[in-house]
């Protein structure tokens, strides 16, 4: 049984082998990226001479199927035609010239992140902080899901290439999160069902403002976006906590559920924030991925303020997202 590492130079010297005709004066290369909450993932990219950019091919996943007992030439023929889709994709071929702003400009979307687990990458990047997170951007193909990498990280680098002020980007970003990835706000309970009936179109209160404001209460509600990839970014969208408070007077906790999610929890009746943030905690260390770990604090809204903060008795003394 290959390490990770063997397994990874294998593919690397092999694959090309693999590739048809026209690929097979290619370079591959071995590439480890530091993705959410300092994650390393180790990839290949597959260089042409005409092509200035490529897909990233994490292998991670590939590995874990040699593990279990896949055969090494399946593999190399499975990321084979994965990187033939991707590289021959319209998709890609349109958007991926990250250098053109007028290309992508209409791509670039927000995603929130955590500040203290990134504070590394977070020197590299174009970002807002706000509390213990922090805004930042990316090039978003929402098409693109299933021929390889999604997104593509927002540079300070590639902002200065495109000539535009951190306002603009920020308001850019916004506009197309908005139309490419609207928020979805909905009950537990909605959420449940929309599993057991497998239509994710039932129970989004944002799309029925009378069933919003009507709405019976429910101890939790999920707040994503319409694909929850990345859909805690919701939480930043404009009005959207201004929309929520308007069903919740007496006001709510907001829990950081995942980067893809956040839970909702009006006041009344609620656990103290103390239990809420354990619950937390125990939640990402139990639950969710490191990669996908948003914060360990719970947040509430300030309706005067229009804002949301972290909530003092929820906080542990501990070095939390530090990694």
């Amino acid at each position: 049984m290959l390490s990770i590492t063997d397994f990874t130079n294998e593919i690397r010297k092999q694959v090309i082998d693999f590739l048809p005709e026209e690929y097979q004066q290619s370079e591959c290369r071995m590439e480890t990226v530091t993705k959410n909450n300092g994650i390393q993932k180790t990839g290949i990219t597959i260089w042409q001479p005409a092509n200035s950019i490529t897909p990233i091919l994490y292998l991670d996943d590939f590995y874990r199927e040699y593990r279990q007992g896949v055969s090494m030439n399946a593999i190399l023929s499975k990321i084979s035609d994965i990187y033939v889709q991707s590289i021959r994709s319209e998709i890609f071929v349109s958007k991926a010239d990250f250098v053109a702003y007028d290309r992508v400009k209409d791509n670039i979307t927000l995603k929130l992140v955590n500040r203290k687990a990134n504070r590394q990458l977070l020197r590299e990047l174009p970002h807002k902080d706000i509390e213990d997170l922090s805004i930042t951007y990316q090039i978003f193909l929402p098409e693109f899901h299933d021929e390889g990498s999604a997104s593509a990280k927002v540079t300070n680098q590639l902002m200065d290439s495109w000539e535009i002020d951190m306002e603009t980007l920020h308001q850019t970003a916004v506009e197309n999160s908005l139309r490419l990835e609207p928020p979805v706000f909905k009950s537990m309970t909605a959420a449940m069902g929309e599993i057991i009936m497998e239509d994710e179109s039932v129970g989004d209160l944002f799309k029925d403002r009378e069933i919003f404001l009507q709405a019976a209460p429910d101890m939790m509600y999920i707040l994503t976006n319409r694909d929850k990839l990345y859909g805690a970014s919701a939480l930043v969208y404009p009005q959207v906590l201004e929309q929520i408070s308007e069903v919740f007077p007496e006001g709510f906790y907001i829990l950081p559920s995942s980067v893809h999610e956040v839970l909702i929890m009006p006041k009344p009746g609620v656990a103290p924030p103390q239990e809420l943030g354990t619950m937390v905690r125990e939640v990402n260390q139990k639950e969710v991925s490191k990669e996908e770990v948003l914060s360990d604090r719970v947040y509430e809204y300030d309706k005067d303020a229009k804002e949301f903060h972290q909530v003092a008795g929820s906080l542990k003394k501990e070095r939390g997202m530090e990694r």
